[in-house]
């Protein structure tokens, strides 16, 4: 599955957006998905080794993150969760190369290595 789909509350099927490739707007692998406090959802996508930001429509915000093992750079991000009660930053757990990683306005931070 390369595209989102959104569910209402009954748990019925709604929408969906993106699709398979590396431009802004799809995804190779989507693995993890997180909405801010401000409604923007953020989804991993693993083989393209970064974070899209999106509207709750789908519509291209922004991304962050490339291939790598530097700070900003992930090898197979996992996951996401965002501390939306307080800082507002954004978490992110890389498989490769095991960092943790937080965004704040899309300014990437490197937060320590897990063993």
């Amino acid at each position: 599955m390369q595209h989102i789909q959104v569910m209402n509350s009954n748990l019925t099927f709604s929408r969906s957006f993106g699709n398979y490739g590396s431009a802004n707007g799809q995804f190779k692998s989507p693995h993890g998905i997180a909405v801010d406090n401000q409604g923007l959802v953020y989804v991993i996508d693993r083989d393209n080794h970064h974070i899209q930001k999106l509207t709750s429509d789908g519509k291209y915000v922004g991304q962050f993150g490339t291939e790598g093992s530097c700070p900003g750079q992930f090898s197979i991000p996992c996951g996401i969760a965002i501390d939306t009660a307080a800082t507002g930053l954004v978490y992110i757990p890389a498989e490769q190369n095991h960092t943790y990683a937080s965004e704040v306005n899309t300014s990437l931070q490197r937060l320590g290595n897990v063993h």
